[in-house]
């Protein structure tokens, strides 16, 4: 018997709610971009900000869809939100496996991230390193629009749907404890959020190379890959709660 799957639209339309205060506290940050490149006089500053906005809300809504449609039917879920839009109410014993497994992972990516940063940055090109201390966003769009926006593109939108497909291509359609979809979709989305973060990052240099490429990749990877394994093993706020923590983390120790 073919299982019929319910649609959810009060957690799609949390999600996007969630995802557009991420991507509006990013506007302060691209305003400063955007003041600092040679535009057209026809077309104002308002205007593109506006457009930016525009886009990233039908990205996210597309995103959200496409989650919402495939994780039911990955079992791949965000556990806290539903309890939350069911009773209002959430208690410690369902926060507290997927905060400690997120506070464990951040402090370990943290480390390593720290690390690779320690041991990069005097190779990176001088303009590189300048540009990105300088247009950094602040700490609040780091939370906001990474722990949301930038989950809920990757991890629920892509994420869930790369584990479908994968799971018909390698597994028969079925979820086994030996099929590669799960680890194959953990990997995937990671280097998409990695190939995501090159448009904005190399626009901070005039010298790109290949160290530079390599330096953004794995630096993304390190934690796309460990927030893929927190949604699938203990669910979207996991990987949320992990990845504002890391943001946190870094601001602190860099």
């Amino acid at each position: 018997m073919i299982p019929q799957y319910r649609f959810n639209w009060p957690l799609l339309w949390l999600l996007f709610l969630l995802g557009i205060i991420g991507a509006l506290s990013l506007l302060p940050t691209i305003n400063t971009l955007l003041s600092t490149l040679t535009l057209s006089p026809s077309i104002p500053q308002w205007a593109l900000l506006l457009l930016s906005v525009f886009q990233t809300a039908l990205l996210l809504f597309c995103a959200l869809m496409l989650g919402n449609w495939c994780s039911v039917r990955v079992n791949l879920s965000a556990p806290l939100f539903t309890i939350w839009l069911a009773q209002r109410y959430i208690s410690w014993s369902a926060v507290k496996a997927p905060l400690w497994a997120a506070i464990r992972v951040a402090i370990l990516c943290s480390v390593l991230l720290l690390c690779l940063q320690y041991f990069a940055i005097p190779r990176l090109p001088a303009d590189f390193v300048a540009n990105g201390s300088k247009l950094a966003p602040p700490l609040y769009s780091r939370l906001l629009y990474g722990g949301l926006t930038e989950e809920l593109l990757v991890r629920w939108g892509a994420m869930s749907f790369l584990l479908w497909l994968f799971y018909r291509m390698f597994c028969g359609g079925r979820a086994t404890s030996s099929c590669v979809g799960p680890w194959l979709s953990i990997v995937v989305s990671a280097l998409l959020f990695g190939l995501g973060h090159l448009p904005a990052a190399l626009m901070l240099t005039s010298a790109a190379n290949p160290f530079l490429v390599t330096y953004l990749l794995l630096g993304n990877g390190i934690f796309g890959i460990a927030a893929g394994w927190l949604f699938w093993r203990y669910g979207l706020e996991a990987a949320v709660m992990a990845h504002m923590l890391i943001h946190l983390l870094l601001y602190v120790g860099s």
